[in-house]
């Protein structure tokens, strides 16, 4: 089943997974309308698309209603609303494909862990190797923002990580509204069964 939405969405987008690279984009429909998604990264076994613009302003979000990290992002009120309401206005065949839908890591960012907890894996995907890139600008205003990451802070129980409009390491509050840069990933064909 799983392969064979692949292989449509392979004809719909003309995509060639497997042939894939880095930077490389495809453009959906979203919450926002049409969106475009770049290839950030690829493993032996996944592609791993960003959208390549913040969500519009009027569409940033809190991690959770209270400054909290208790539970790390997938406990998150923020994880529900990616994983809900975003998820389902993605358009349909990319939907059937791309699993959950999340945002990165500090470590897959940065290559390091600069506000994170160790213990979280993870490597820093290949588009984040140029710090340009970790600067994202909102898409109805084309201005520099904060966004959230999915890493908690280790040393204070009411924060997560984020990046700053610069592209660097940054922090919020849980209960703050910041930009939002949704992440999904599809299996590569050569890799299906």
């Amino acid at each position: 089943m799983r392969f064979n939405a692949i292989r449509k969405i392979k004809m719909q987008y003309e995509l060639e997974l497997s042939e894939m690279k880095v930077g490389d984009e495809i453009r959906i429909f979203d919450i926002a309308d049409e969106a475009v998604f770049k290839v950030v990264h690829i493993s032996k076994k996944y592609v791993y698309f960003m959208r390549k613009y913040v969500l519009p302003t009027d569409l940033r979000y809190p991690m959770n209603e209270k400054a909290t990290n208790k539970g790390g992002f997938r406990e998150s009120d923020l994880y529900q609303w990616l994983n809900n309401e975003y998820r389902d206005s993605l358009t349909e065949n990319i939907r059937k494909i791309c699993g959950e839908i999340f945002l990165p890591k500090e470590c897959q960012i940065f290559g390091e862990h600069i506000y994170s907890d160790e213990v979280e894996k993870g490597k820093q995907w290949d588009f984040f190797k140029k710090p340009k890139n970790r600067i994202r600008v909102y898409q109805d205003t084309l201005k520099p923002a904060f966004w959230w990451e999915a890493s908690a802070i280790v040393s204070d129980s009411a924060y997560f990580c984020g990046v700053f409009a610069d592209g660097s390491a940054s922090y919020g509050t849980a209960s703050g509204s910041h930009g939002l840069v949704p992440c999904f990933r599809i299996l590569r064909e050569d890799t299906a069964e």
